[in-house]
């Protein structure tokens, strides 16, 4: 059975914000602290290690890839268990807007906890409103 994954994708087109503006928001730590971590000591770059606070949890965080401007991937840990696999994707849509991407592939035994997946998911939703709200305040300074 494949594992389930939480997907969101997020159009940016409405939110008045610059590429390399979003790219700071998806690709640097302090853009990783405005919207989907508490907390991130890490350089978002090829193979880097480092870690984030997430809703009071410390997590390891390994750097898979990055794409400059178009995909950053990681898998975060928990006590030494990778927990998921996360890809943060911007992409054109199919009528030419821009948007986020976001995939959580849980690994090994979360996988098969349902109750684990809705509440991952529920973060995911707080997190999209996060970034929105992290946009929204860059394009207008």
């Amino acid at each position: 059975m494949a594992a389930p994954s939480i997907e969101r994708t997020i159009l940016l087109d409405d939110l008045a914000m610059s590429s390399d503006e979003l790219w700071r928001l998806v690709a640097t730590a302090e853009g990783w602290r405005e919207w989907l971590v508490d907390e991130a000591d890490i350089d978002v770059r090829d193979g880097a290690a480092g870690d984030v606070v997430d809703d009071g949890v410390r997590r390891a965080v390994r750097i898979g890839s990055v794409l400059h401007g178009e995909q950053i991937s990681f898998v975060w840990s928990s006590d030494d268990t990778d927990l998921s696999h996360v890809t943060l994707r911007i992409q054109k849509t199919d009528d030419g807007r821009r948007a986020l991407h976001i995939t959580e592939v849980p690994i090994a035994a979360c996988a098969q906890c349902p109750m684990r997946v809705e509440a991952v998911a529920s973060r995911w939703d707080l997190r999209e409103c996060l970034l929105c709200l992290a946009a929204h305040a860059s394009s207008r300074v």
